[in-house]
């Protein structure tokens, strides 16, 4: 006889039988079969949770090292966008001011000093200031050396004066002339005086007789100087990363036993190195 139905698929289960409980329920035989799954099935369902859990965690491991390689330095100021406050981009770099010229602008100089006395000798000039100059020099400053040169002047033509010697009458008189040549000079001086005046004036008026004076004096040579550097051992100097123009070489010696300005007009070419040797040529000397 039947004992009970099946609460599943409403087929009588027997005495002999024996009832199988599914989810809390009395069930046949052959639905328990069909409903409870397999260990089997488990254990796959179980592999293909781990596997979905391992891609899980290797993408967002990859998503993370991508994120640390495209955040900006750690020195990079970082500004929040105008449109959205709480966002925040890489600041634009900050334009590089007053940078230098490529080297494809520039030039150089380069030549070597020295000295020829009357005897025939030559003295190698080392360790001597060679300062590049501008162009032009403002007449302001070069007036105001004329007129420390004008001072010498007055004081040589003065000390001659009072010796009253023959020939220290007849150095007097030399002296006079060369005041009235500089104070028309003076008067001459444009806005501003370009190398090649420059020169003139430095062989026309400097230096005076042991009275001498140089032409650009300690106030010029600050105020106008773009480079300055010192000879070597062997009397040489290179003077480099100068824009292209026109520029003059100054260097000043003044000692017991001789007086020596140079003023040297040099042109200077992008790519190249100018040549210029200073010596008595383009000096005045005095010993």
């Amino acid at each position: 006889m039947v004992a009970e139905k099946c609460l599943n698929c409403g087929c009588g289960i027997g005495d002999l039988e024996t009832p199988y409980i599914w989810n809390g329920r009395v069930v046949c035989r052959s639905c328990y079969a069909t409903l409870q799954p397999k260990s089997g099935v488990r254990k796959w369902m179980v592999l293909v949770v781990a596997c979905l859990g391992l891609v899980g965690i290797a993408v967002g491991g990859t998503i993370w090292l991508s994120s640390l390689k495209h955040e900006p330095p750690a020195s990079t100021p970082l500004v929040a966008s105008p449109a959205n406050p709480s966002s925040l981009r890489v600041a634009a770099p900050t334009p590089v001011v007053n940078a230098p010229p490529p080297m494809s602008r520039v030039g150089a100089i380069s030549g070597s000093v020295w000295l020829s006395r009357n005897n025939g000798s030559s003295d190698i000039q080392r360790g001597l200031a060679i300062s590049v100059i501008r162009g032009t020099v403002g007449q302001p400053l070069l007036a105001r050396c004329l007129q420390k040169e004008l001072v010498a002047l007055q004081k040589s033509e003065t000390d001659f004066t009072s010796i009253g010697s023959e020939s220290a009458l007849k150095e007097a008189n030399e002296m006079r002339g060369k005041i009235v040549d500089a104070q028309r000079t003076v008067g001459q001086l444009s806005a501003q005086t370009g190398v090649l005046e420059a020169q003139s004036l430095l062989k026309n008026y400097a230096p005076f007789g042991r009275y001498g004076v140089s032409l650009f004096s300690a106030e010029v040579v600050p105020a106008n100087t773009v480079k300055q550097v010192r000879t070597g051992a062997d009397g040489k100097y290179t003077i480099d990363g100068l824009a292209e123009g026109d520029y003059f070489l100054h260097a000043f010696i003044n000692t017991d036993v001789i007086f020596v300005e140079w003023i040297a007009p040099v042109h200077v070419t992008a790519g190249t190195t100018a040549s210029v040797d200073m010596f008595n040529d383009n000096a005045a000397v005095i010993y």
